[in-house]
């Protein structure tokens, strides 16, 4: 590598290379303490090692408890090679906050214009494929949910009806979780209440 590549480029030619400097907030919500850490620390390293941006600032917080969870966040200062990079950076990191420092002007021609959409729009189409799937895997889980609990049922109140508390404390799920599964199940008509007690319907 000769002496001019590995010259720093000045913030002009950055801006005139259509480089574009960015503060951007990237935040971390989970449990237990350890993995925030962790997820975090993996997230930078996958960052720094793009060569699609260059960190120029890095502060990371400490843990912090919020409800049950744990939060931590990073604050950084970089360069992305181009506006379509920063593009990406958004839907793979999530930023909870973004600011463009540099340029505070915009120009786009029209080849870069098309990239920056057919960049955007694959995204989307790649976030619709996702969104797609987990409605499917979702549906067919609750579909064997479903067929669980009415196995479950007919264990339970075989030759015994059985009050949604009793039944709850037999599957281990709290009462009043219980209580919206059971009227479930009656609505389907799986179940039949009679004198605040549940009991299978009578086959016909």
């Amino acid at each position: 590598m000769d002496k001019d590549s590995k010259k720093e480029l000045t913030r002009s030619e950055r801006i005139d290379r259509g480089q574009v400097y960015v503060r951007a907030i990237i935040e971390v919500l989970g449990k237990p303490k350890d993995y925030v850490r962790k997820t975090i620390k993996e997230l930078m390293k996958g960052f720094r090692e793009s060569e699609n941006y260059e960190v120029k600032k890095e502060e990371v917080s400490k843990p912090k408890e919020i409800e049950g969870m744990f939060s931590m966040f990073v604050e950084l200062e970089f360069w992305a090679k181009s506006i379509n990079k920063l593009t990406i950076f958004c839907f793979d990191y999530m930023p909870s906050s973004l600011e463009i420092i540099e340029p505070q002007t915009l120009r786009y021609s029209a080849p870069d214009l098309s990239g920056f959409l057919n960049d955007l729009q694959a995204k989307l189409h790649s976030i619709d494929m996702i969104v797609k799937k987990i409605r499917q895997e979702n549906k067919i889980l609750s579909g064997n949910i479903d067929n669980i609990l009415k196995n479950f049922m007919s264990y339970a109140l075989f030759g015994e009806a059985k009050t949604g508390e009793e039944l709850a404390r037999i599957a281990g799920i709290p009462a009043r979780n219980m209580e919206a599964i059971l009227q479930k199940l009656e609505a389907a008509g799986h179940l039949k209440k009679e004198n605040n007690k549940y009991k299978l319907p009578t086959k016909k």
